[in-house]
């Protein structure tokens, strides 16, 4: 979060911090300002449930429990904002889903649920991969690049576009 901040420009963005990330205060930021957020970034513990079919993101409880909130519930909050038009869930398994059910998935969920643009990582992401790919994607963003020169750029910086041929932790856009 703090090389996000430092890389951002702060003319051309303006940075809400959720902290700490219970459905409750992201629901409130979300709605706080009509004309806000055009894009988000959510960083956070993400999980595919194999057995109910489901993504999950893991936010907070008010006294710091884990609080699984599924891809369709995600979606709902997330369109709150009228106005958004990027998601960047910079978590494990945001872009995982079911062959058998293609938009059980978090990414897939935001986009049947009318977010225009989702960012999501396959499989286990780490923690390094993760803060490398955020900040660099956000950068070219707000520098008016195309998301996907943002992408090409943002996926050069992850550690696991050169350590793996397999498509875990690489970003995709959905």
């Amino acid at each position: 979060v703090a090389s996000l901040l430092r890389e951002l420009p702060q003319v051309a963005v303006e940075t809400t911090l959720v902290r700490p990330a219970t459905r409750e205060r992201l629901e409130a930021a979300l709605g706080e300002r009509s004309d806000l957020p055009t894009a988000v970034l959510l960083i956070a513990h993400g999980t595919y449930d194999t057995e109910r079919g489901r993504g999950t993101v893991h936010l907070e409880t008010v006294d710091g429990r884990t609080d699984q909130v599924p891809a369709d519930l995600l979606s709902g909050m997330l369109l709150q904002a009228p106005r958004l038009r990027l998601a960047v869930l910079n978590l494990c398994s945001g872009a995982d889903s079911s062959h058998t059910e293609p938009f059980s998935g978090l990414a897939q969920a935001l986009i049947d649920g009318g977010v225009p643009a989702v960012v999501a990582m396959h499989g286990r992401v780490s923690d390094r991969s993760a803060g490398l790919f955020g900040p660099a994607l956000l950068k070219k963003l707000a520098a008016n690049r195309t998301i996907d020169e943002a992408m090409a750029y943002g996926r050069r910086t992850s550690p696991a576009q050169s350590a793996r041929a397999s498509h875990q932790g690489i970003p995709s856009l959905a």
